[in-house]
């Protein structure tokens, strides 16, 4: 592996849960490198989140996957997910305060959490006005949303998979979101892989977009 390449994928194969373990995505190989944006492309049901979950460690497979090659399957899974962060599009607070939820993850890393001021400046990135004493069940989905993205912001993984997590937000906060990871890939040197509708705010270059259906990645159907 080169310097530069933080994640590499060889030989990958996912499975179905079903008796027959049918095989639902392969991926022959595939490096994302440091402080870079890629962008996951492919029909519903492609095999987008799958790719995205089996990186995070969350699900089986077959094959290899390191980041900066320290394989997945030699690592203990609790130190794995210390160092990627995986979003879905529907996240739950799990918490009952704004604060709390922004803090949960930190201590179950083992981590310092930021402080009330910190965590207050870093929703203003995200345009929330709500406080750390805040209750999360009085937020929008979208407020949710952002609350999870703000929280990924200060969490500063090396690397951060993104399912879908714009979509729920309109052009205006998706255009903050955008700016704030921006600023964690040039700052913190976060690599982002990204699920989502080619929205136009987003610009990846076609280097860095994978297609699930093409020849870079194959789906078996």
């Amino acid at each position: 592996m080169s310097e530069s390449t933080l994640l590499q994928i060889e030989n990958l194969v996912c499975r179905g849960f079903s008796k027959t373990g049918d095989i639902i995505l392969e991926l022959t190989s595939q490096r994302f490198h440091e402080r870079s944006w890629y962008r996951i492309a492919g029909d519903s049901g492609s095999g987008k989140t799958v790719l995205l979950k089996t990186i995070a460690g969350m699900n089986p497979f077959e094959g290899t996957i390191r980041l900066r090659n320290v394989a997945l399957q030699s690592t203990v899974l609790s130190e794995w997910r210390k160092r990627i962060l995986f979003l879905p599009s529907n996240p739950i607070p799990l918490a009952n305060t704004v604060g709390e939820a922004i803090q949960l993850p930190f201590v179950w890393r083992g981590i310092v959490p930021p402080d009330t001021t910190s965590i207050e400046e870093c929703l203003q990135k995200f345009s929330l006005t709500c406080l750390c004493d805040t209750s999360t069940a009085n937020l929008s989905t979208g407020e949710k949303m952002r609350l999870s993205l703000a929280r990924a912001f200060l969490l500063r993984p090396e690397l951060l998979l993104l399912d879908e997590s714009l979509a729920p937000l309109d052009t205006g906060n998706r255009l903050l979101a955008i700016t704030a990871f921006q600023e964690l890939t040039d700052m913190h040197g976060t690599t982002i892989i990204w699920v989502d509708h080619n929205h136009p705010e987003l610009t990846i270059s076609p280097e860095n977009t994978i297609d699930l259906q093409s020849g870079t990645a194959r789906i078996v159907v």
